[in-house]
């Protein structure tokens, strides 16, 4: 198991109720990718961070959803997650 701490500066121009839903429309859009186990989104205090803590089944599975997933991330919030791997 691994797990993938995703990181992601929103827009100024991005409300809280704004994000929420398209975190929403993002669970919608990645219910069940190969080798995900659990996850959480996670929204920062000050409403200027965004992300997700994911659990998957290998390093391999996460990087392989990430490289094919992050342009629709950057699409839909400015720019690309960063992410960091833990054991």
């Amino acid at each position: 198991m691994i797990t993938a701490v995703v990181r992601l500066p929103l827009p100024a121009t991005l409300g809280l109720d704004e994000a929420r839903d398209l975190f929403r429309q993002v669970a919608g859009d990645i219910r069940h990718p190969e080798g995900l186990v659990g996850r959480y989104f996670l929204m920062g205090e000050d409403g200027r961070t965004a992300g997700g803590v994911y659990l998957w089944r290998s390093r391999e599975l996460a990087e392989g959803f990430y490289q094919a997933y992050a342009h629709k991330i950057a699409e839909r919030f400015g720019q690309a997650p960063s992410v960091t791997y833990f054991h």
